[in-house]
């Protein structure tokens, strides 16, 4: 507002008096969804202009759900496949932002991870007004059966004692069952 002769400017009803051509309006409530902020400006010589401008108030972030192969990922879930992430933002703007970053690098969601390891992912959503939600899962990624080898007896041995020793290693095993 530029104009030598102001007399008040009204902001939603809040007047200020005298005004200048800047003003603020401190903490200015709004609620959630669409807004409009009528601004009021009168001279001395009562010549009166309003502009009204709409928009959205939005203080909530969006919801997220992380997927695996379709599925909802928990922590600390282990699979015996490959893995495909995913996730689905709402929100009551449209269109919010996801972004993925996997073991600290930006990773495109809906990409197929085949690696075998641990795995650390953060999704992040950013809806239009700026609200962030970020949702942090880890994983892990173990395709390989366990290996057997240096068994003792050998398949076909004939023992002439009882009770038998049993030996040998296991790699990538959780458990060793003998029957």
């Amino acid at each position: 507002l530029n104009e030598p002769h102001l007399s008040w400017i009204e902001v939603n009803n809040q007047r200020l008096e005298p005004a200048t051509s800047q003003f603020i309006i401190p903490n200015l409530q709004l609620t959630e969804g669409p807004v409009a902020i009528t601004i009021r400006a009168s001279d001395t010589l009562h010549h009166e202009n309003t502009l009204v401008v709409n928009g959205t108030a939005d203080f909530t972030p969006p919801e997220l759900t992380v997927l695996a192969n379709g599925a909802p990922l928990s922590d600390n879930k282990a699979f015996n496949i490959n893995v495909q992430i995913t996730a689905e933002a709402t929100d009551n703007l449209p269109d919010p932002t996801v972004s993925a970053v996997l073991n600290g690098t930006n990773y495109a969601l809906g990409t197929t991870i085949t690696v075998e390891g641990s795995y650390a992912l953060t999704i992040t959503a950013v809806d239009a007004a700026g609200n962030t939600n970020s949702v942090g899962r880890t994983f892990t990624i173990d395709k390989t059966k366990p290996v057997c080898s240096n068994l003792k007896p050998l398949d076909g041995a004939c023992e002439k004692q009882t009770p038998v020793n049993i030996t040998g290693n296991c790699t990538d095993a959780e458990t060793v069952s003998i029957n």
